[in-house]
């Protein structure tokens, strides 16, 4: 799996990262933050859709959906939340079909 990786800021932690997106919308924050985590995107991804194509698709929406969800969602536990944000986003791709 290959994506395009930048400079991540290791100093600050991912409740740091959400609260600078919050107050000032710059989504760079959320893809630094995103981008700890997309191989446990990737992941549970290709689990529920059993496809690498479909996979990698998804994971790339799953930030678009951060994006809006982490202006409103009071978020404690990233990954946790991250892990089922995702999980949900797979089961809905499978309800459709």
């Amino acid at each position: 799996m290959t994506f395009i990786k930048r400079h991540i800021d290791h100093d600050l932690t991912d409740l740091q990262l959400i609260k600078k997106y919050q107050e000032n919308g710059d989504t760079q924050f959320i893809w630094d933050l995103y981008q700890r985590y997309l191989e446990l995107v990737y992941g549970v991804c290709l689990k529920y859709l059993n496809d690498e194509n479909d996979a990698k698709d998804a994971s790339m929406e799953i930030f678009e959906v951060l994006t809006k969800k982490l202006k409103t969602h009071p978020v404690e536990n990233f990954k946790s939340w991250l892990y089922i944000v995702t999980k949900n986003y797979c089961l809905q791709i499978l309800r459709k079909e």
